[in-house]
């Protein structure tokens, strides 16, 4: 059970990261040459410094901006993996079709890495740090009258839905950033965190053939969610991790060296302020809040961020809201993929990568919301 709890865990860490090359199409619009621009952002509220490349239309005013928000785990502004660079390649896409398009490292990111910078940040800080690029790019020169929204994967996409929070927290925040004029989510949670780990779970021992596991375990992992979104103290978190681990293992049983890294790695990962910020937050009053134009892309074989859990709850919300349009793409695994079943041990295998229809998708939406020319 802590292999698989901690191979769960691994899970939630690389939503995003495992994406193959991009296989980019003009379609019926005419693409124009990309040029690139280094930049820098000081986020106000604790003067942390980002470093990003802005994509833009060369020679041409762009139509709007698009601040690009990653998934969970520390990520560089191209989301790299191996020698793939998906966000480069949206930032592209979208640039050479008339779209400004800004990304950047995520905090604590670059050599060497901050963690401690990493390790107290939470998505609430990750927002902060989006706010005050789409500030930035709403005072650079030229881009005054652009409308500046998020495109957002994942947890970037709950970032999103999360800068229309009431709360007094992201108050504070609207003094020193700025709130999206649009956003486009994909794969975003549509309910609480902990429900999306438990139902990810269940999916991923489904497609193995083991869903009886998730049964016997729900109750287990529950009481851990529960207390990792509780407030208490990290050092009384991780006394009550460790004593629970303990009593699942068989009597007498010695803990060695290896076993001790694999508790230390589960017990980290349930620790970090990021996943407990990730746990606790429920997106349910925020989506009721968002007022700007949003597209929501699901995908129809996403086993992390399934369907029938999110996008039926999302419709549901905004049903009779007309600037929201949710869409679930068929045959598409979480990273948005031409999947066959969806499975996190398929996304390797896959050639290819984000299909020319979700690219596709993304811009016929924007070109509907943005393009002067069509209006």
């Amino acid at each position: 059970m802590l292999l698989s709890v901690s191979y769960q865990n691994a899970i939630m860490r690389k939503l995003c990261l495992i994406i193959s090359s991009f296989i980019l199409s003009a379609g019926a619009y005419a693409q124009s040459a990309v040029v690139e621009e280094e930049f820098s952002v000081v986020n106000p509220l604790d003067s942390t410094e980002l470093h990003g490349t802005l994509s833009m239309p060369s020679g041409m005013k762009p139509k709007a901006v698009i601040v690009m928000a990653t998934g969970s785990g520390l990520q560089d502004r191209d989301e790299t993996i191996g020698h793939h660079k998906p966000f480069r390649e949206i930032a592209s896409y979208l640039a050479s079709n008339g779209y400004a398009v800004a990304r950047t490292d995520d905090r604590g990111y670059g050599d060497p890495i901050d963690t401690l910078l990493v390790k107290r940040s939470s998505m609430w800080d990750e927002l902060a740090d989006y706010r005050s690029v789409m500030k930035s790019m709403h005072n650079r020169k030229g881009f005054e009258r652009l409308p500046v929204g998020m495109l957002g994967h994942s947890q970037g996409g709950s970032e999103a839905i999360a800068a229309f929070s009431a709360s007094s927290k992201v108050r504070t925040y609207n003094e020193v950033g700025r709130t999206p004029d649009f956003i486009i989510t994909l794969a975003a949670p549509a309910v609480a965190g902990d429900s999306i780990i438990l139902d990810q779970t269940r999916q991923i021992l489904r497609l193995q053939g083991a869903e009886y596991a998730y049964d016997m375990y729900k109750d287990m992992l529950s009481k851990r969610y529960s207390w990792a979104k509780s407030y208490i103290p990290e050092s009384s978190l991780r006394a009550a991790l460790l004593e629970d681990i303990k009593s699942t293992m068989p009597p007498g049983t010695v803990i060695n060296e290896e076993m001790q890294a694999v508790i230390d790695e589960q017990i980290d990962g349930f620790c970090s302020s990021a996943y407990r910020e990730m746990l606790r937050y429920s997106p349910a009053q925020d989506i009721t809040n968002v007022n700007v134009p949003w597209l929501a892309l699901y995908g129809s074989k996403d086993v992390q961020v399934s369907v029938p859990l999110n996008s039926d709850a999302l419709k549901s919300a905004t049903e009779g809201k007309d600037n929201v349009t949710v869409t679930v793409l068929v045959d598409k695994n979480h990273l948005f993929q031409n999947a066959v079943t969806g499975a996190i041990e398929e996304y390797q295998t896959i050639n290819g990568a984000i299909s020319d229809d979700v690219l596709q998708e993304i811009l016929e939406w924007l070109e509907i919301n943005f393009n002067k020319k069509n209006k």
